[in-house]
């Protein structure tokens, strides 16, 4: 049984985290459901930490988690990338999910289950900062899941994407831990984080002064992936001119 509930818990939060980012599936046509999947996708794993299971399931079962998540990342570049770098950029955050909902676990159980639900927001929030300090920067960060909801986003402007990172971990570990220890404070606790980061992004929208309106212009061409990953200043330097020129 404690398997079959481990799978499951690492299917719902692969599923929510792969669909989150908006490289593939039915929600990446629906961006306004994004911020809310990305919000959940962390509970169920969190769930099954915050109770009696064996460490090594949740361990597991939060690797596999954020594996299928970051998965996504196959249907975007698995044919302008190496297979090498789709497999470091998969597992790196892979690796770091699972050691904050360890870390997680570990507090809760030696200190109280509000000190773990705090832990795994500064866990993921650490790791996510490390993560953006490699070659590709913040790219993996589950802040952009925020996007579409403006308001939850903008902490940003005092913090950096990190602020959105911890509310989204406290948010998710919060109402897991009420969830597993069956008392609503802990979820009144991750509500109230997320209302407070609302109010003040929406505070800060409605009183943000009046200015023109200034067009930007972005363009991308993934078959310059593959020349920009060669280690040549040649091929890079063609990069950045055809990248210009468009």
């Amino acid at each position: 049984m404690t398997a079959i509930i481990a799978v499951l818990c690492a299917a719902l939060s692969g599923a929510a985290f792969y669909f989150s980012c908006g490289l593939g599936g039915p929600l990446a046509t629906t961006p306004g459901l994004l911020w809310a999947v990305a919000l959940l996708a962390p509970l169920p794993v969190l769930w099954l930490a915050f109770r009696t299971h064996p460490s090594w399931v949740v361990c597991l079962s939060a690797f596999a988690a954020m594996l299928i998540g970051m998965a996504n990342l196959l249907a975007a570049y698995a044919a302008v990338m190496p297979v090498t770098v789709l497999i470091f950029a998969m597992a790196t955050p892979a690796l770091g999910f699972e050691a904050a909902v360890m870390g997680a676990r570990f507090v809760a159980q030696r200190l109280a289950p509000i000190s773990g639900v705090i832990a795994f927001a500064a866990l993921w929030t650490g790791i996510d900062y490390l993560l953006s300090q490699g070659p590709n920067g913040a790219a993996s960060s589950p802040a952009y899941s925020q996007l579409a909801l403006p308001a939850m986003i903008q902490g940003a402007s005092v913090f950096g994407i990190w602020i959105i990172t911890a509310v989204m971990g406290l948010f998710a570990a919060g109402v897991a831990m009420a969830l597993a220890r069956r008392k609503a404070g802990y979820a009144l606790f991750a509500v109230a984080v997320v209302g407070l980061n609302l109010f003040y992004g929406h505070e800060r929208m409605t009183s943000a002064p009046k200015g023109e309106v200034v067009r930007v212009g972005l363009a991308g061409d993934d078959g310059l992936i593959g020349a920009g990953l060669k280690d040549n200043a040649a091929s890079a330097l063609a990069v950045a001119k055809a990248y210009a020129a468009a």
